[in-house]
């Protein structure tokens, strides 16, 4: 019985752990989605919505590595996409910003809120839901 009780806890560790981290980095970076929502007039719900889905709020990932650029305009054209921090901004399309910029809470935050009140929000961001009055029935 001991055993298994070990067993049991080394296998539900790394879910409580993950959880846990993912809990903490969201009331980490709260106050700043909170703070960028105001200044741009956007909802909370939709920042917190596009950082989860992009990224779970970790600042370090690095995603879409297995899409290629096809943007002809871009420095990284036939390269593979590097879409970093907290909302994904990729190299690609965003040659301009670097990985410092990218990783940078407020610098992304600032720039995900600035595209969303241009209406932006799907343009940008595949995650970006889409309202219910628009979606297909």
């Amino acid at each position: 019985m001991k055993k298994f009780l070990i067993l049991l806890l080394l296998m539900t560790f790394p879910f409580t752990a993950s959880a846990n981290t993912y809990e903490m980095r969201k009331a980490e970076i709260q106050p700043k989605i909170e703070h960028y929502a105001k200044k741009y007039n956007v909802p909370v719900e939709l920042l917190n919505h596009i950082v989860a889905k992009e990224s779970s709020y970790n600042r370090s990932v690095v995603g879409d590595t297995h899409l290629t650029c096809k943007s002809k305009r871009s420095p990284f054209y036939g390269k593979p996409i590097r879409a970093r921090g907290l909302v994904q901004i990729t190299d690609c399309y965003w040659p301009e910003v670097t990985d410092e910029m990218a990783t940078d809470d407020d610098f992304a935050l600032d720039f995900l809120a600035y595209w969303i009140s241009k209406g932006k929000c799907r343009t940008f961001w595949s995650t970006c839901p889409i309202p219910k009055h628009l979606a297909k029935k």
